[in-house]
């Protein structure tokens, strides 16, 4: 019947533009994701700075005795792994008890069944971007911590040094 104005749909496609208004909050907490990253990747970076201006005598003392500017990338940069690694597990623990943890509190309230289920692809792939996003803001400060000179401790410089490390 070419004239008629019906349509048939089954129940894959029950809903007119719910698949559009799907793809759109997609994109919305992806850009929001992606920002949230940004913002924390910059306080990563902030923080490694800070804690190396701090260090830049230990830094001085080490070149001075002869570690390699690797040495100092090496050592302080493990540092930073642990910590990157303590914070991801941390983030993978609240985002796996999360669904639990809301149905333990508004499971009675809400309209629909929560699936209890732990999902590790989606958690392993969070733990794995934030370690990248905290390795790639961690490496400008890390190069700039391998270029203080030993000849820093010459110049009356401590730890708490208000001269910034000089990025090259």
């Amino acid at each position: 019947f070419p004239t008629d104005k019906a349509s048939l749909r089954d129940k894959s496609r029950s809903a007119e533009g719910f698949d559009r208004a799907l793809d759109r909050v997609e994109l919305f907490l992806s850009c929001v994701g992606f920002a949230a990253l940004l913002a924390g990747g910059l306080g990563v970076a902030g923080a490694v700075r800070g804690h190396l201006q701090t260090r830049r005598g230990s830094i001085a003392i080490l070149k001075a005795m002869g570690a390699s500017g690797g040495d100092v990338r090496l050592a302080y940069g493990l540092q930073i792994l642990c910590l990157a690694l303590l914070g991801a597990l941390l983030g993978v623990v609240i985002g796996g008890a999360a669904p639990f943890l809301t149905s333990w509190a508004y499971g009675s309230a809400l309209p629909i069944p929560i699936e209890l289920t732990l999902f590790p692809k989606p958690l392993a792939s969070a733990a794995g971007i934030g370690l990248l996003c905290a390795f790639a803001f961690a490496a400008p400060p890390l190069g700039a911590a391998r270029a203080t000179p030993p000849s820093h401790l010459l110049r009356g410089g401590g730890g708490d040094s208000p001269t910034p490390i000089v990025e090259r």
